[in-house]
This record gives structure tokens, C-alpha cells and sequence, in this order.
């Protein structure tokens, strides 16, 4: 590998042996896939050129990797699974900005090691197509209305009377990586985070009270509401009680001539808190979020 680029891009230690870098191109519809038992590693040159560049990461512990992209920029492999390539953006007219983060066109580097388990890193292109129903990536869900009138997505809801409608996250990504499932998404100026520790395939998951590896957050101005830091009275209850509940469903969608599996979630939880005080709520719309 370029020694230019830093320790961690080159492979040539005691005992390592010389291997060929292989070159993928990673247009609309293209894709790269790479399979390796627990102690393995890969690392693969990616000359990217579709619209929308979309990681899946399936493991029982996480892989150790970067992802570099043309400009210099290194992406941890968790860190984000859809990067918008294009120059213009990836948001389509009348649905939200998807905010997938910005990976410049060209050749990019993937390296990684999985010491603990078997590990399967899928690299695919994806074209941005703004004429596709609710189903096509770039919509993250469907959209919806900015906050108002009725639609899929995540409902952040006021907990005082009539539980009015403050927003809505209509967008996101997610999956199962490492130890658990992560989700996050965007909508209405609102951000979602989800971490589900240990879960390893879709079901239905209790959200505990104050746990730092299952948790939900929303964000809005700088300011975040989150299971963490919730106790058992802060709605005026005493005793053991549990935040919420999360609901995970793989669903079979269909991806110009390919079929993938993506995942709808329902997140219930009555009161997200901020400063250890009551915040806000958090429901499922319609149908959920797709990620």
C-alpha cells in the first residue's frame, strides 16, 4: 500500500504476505462484497461513481476499519452506512434532505480487521431516483410533512395536553452492527439515535431506563432528550419501570434490479427526558421508519 497514506494502509509487517490490491468499480448498481472468519481482514480499492454509496456491515462483534474516501477523509466502517457522491445533493423536491454525508467521486480506499468474529462488509452503488415510491433509498421512509399532517416516520410528540406534533423523522439508516442494532435519523430540524445492545436479528426490544447501551435520543436547537438519565419517578411513578419499546422488522425491497433488506421500526417511548426532566414523546407514524 502508499506509504503516504499512514501506518494503518500498509500491509507489509513481519510474516505478511503480498497480495494484490483488487480494484472494484462502484457505479449505480455496482457492488463489492467481502467475506472473512473471525482474524481476518480485507482491504479493497473502490473507484466510486454512483450517486449514493451504501455500507452494510453484518458481524457479531465490530469490525476495526476505515473507510477513505477521495478527498483524504477517513469514515469509520459504524459510522454512517449511506454517503450522498453526488455534487448537487441527494435531496429530491417536496421529501427531506435524506442528510446522508458528503463523499467526494473517485477512488477510495476500504480496509479492515475483525479480530473476535466472522465478519461480511457488502459495498453497493445505489442511483437516486426521485420518482420512486416510498421504498427507494433516497426517500429514507417516504418523507413526509415537515411536521404536520399524517405520514411514516417517528412522531415527536409535546407531553403536555393533546400531545401536539412538534416533528416527525422521516429519514435514517440502520442496521445490525457489532454487539447490537444502531439507528439514527433525521426530520422537521429533529435528530434520532437508537442503540439496541446485543440485538442480533429483527424482533421486539424493551428500551430500559438510564442504560448506556440501549438507549433512544432526540435532538432539536442544540438541546437532547434521552432515555439516559430517566429514573423510575420522573413521571410521578415509583417502582421499576422501563422507557419504552422498540420494533424491528426486516422488509424485502426491490433496488433498480436487485433485491435488498432494509428494516421498519416503531419506537414507543412516553417520555424522553432532558436535565433528568420530563421532554418529550416519541411514537411511530404510519408504517414506522424505514432505514
Amino acid at each position: 500500500m502508499v506509504t503516504a497514506l499512514g501506518g494503518r494502509w500498509v500491509l507489509d509487517g513481519p510474516g505478511t504476505p503480498r497480495l494484490s490490491l483488487t480494484k472494484v468499480n462502484i457505479a449505480n448498481g455496482g457492488s463489492w462484497k467481502s467475506e472473512s472468519a473471525a482474524k481476518g481482514a480485507d482491504v479493497v480499492a473502490l473507484n466510486v461513481t454512483a450517486d449514493i454509496l451504501h455500507l452494510t456491515i453484518s458481524s457479531g462483534a465490530e469490525p476495526k476499519g476505515t473507510l477513505l474516501d477521495p478527498g483524504g477523509t477517513e469514515h469509520p466502517l459504524v459510522e454512517a452506512p449511506w454517503y450522498c457522491v453526488r455534487d448537487d445533493g441527494c435531496k429530491c423536491p417536496r421529501k427531506p434532505d435524506p442528510g446522508y454525508p458528503k463523499f467526494p467521486a473517485g477512488l477510495a480506499l476500504l480496509g479492515y480487521a475483525n479480530p473476535e468474529s466472522a465478519t461480511s462488509i457488502e459495498v453497493t452503488g445505489e442511483k437516486l431516483d426521485c420518482k420512486k415510491d416510498d421504498e427507494s433509498p433516497d426517500s429514507g421512509g417516504g418523507g413526509g410533512g415537515g411536521g404536520t399532517g399524517k405520514g411514516p416516520g417517528l412522531e415527536v410528540r409535546s407531553l403536555a395536553g393533546g400531545s401536539e406534533l412538534l416533528g416527525r423523522i422521516t429519514s435514517g439508516s440502520c442496521g445490525f452492527i457489532g454487539n447490537g442494532f444502531r439507528a439514527k435519523g433525521t426530520g422537521s430540524g429533529y435528530r434520532f439515535e437508537m442503540r439496541i445492545a446485543g440485538a442480533r436479528r429483527p424482533g421486539q426490544f424493551t428500551i430500559p431506563n438510564n442504560d448506556s447501551g440501549t438507549y433512544v435520543k432526540v435532538s432539536s436547537g442544540g438541546g437532547t432528550y434521552s432515555t439516559l438519565g430517566r429514573n423510575t419517578e420522573v413521571l410521578g411513578t415509583t417502582g421499576p419501570r422501563v422507557a419504552g419499546l422498540a420494533i424491528i422488522r426486516a422488509v424485502r425491497v426491490k433496488q433498480g434490479k436487485r433485491t435488498v433488506t432494509r428494516y421498519r421500526i416503531g419506537v414507543v417511548i412516553d417520555d424522553l427526558v432532558r436535565g433528568g426532566k420530563p421532554g418529550v414523546a416519541l411514537i411511530p407514524g404510519r408504517g414506522g421508519l424505514l432505514c
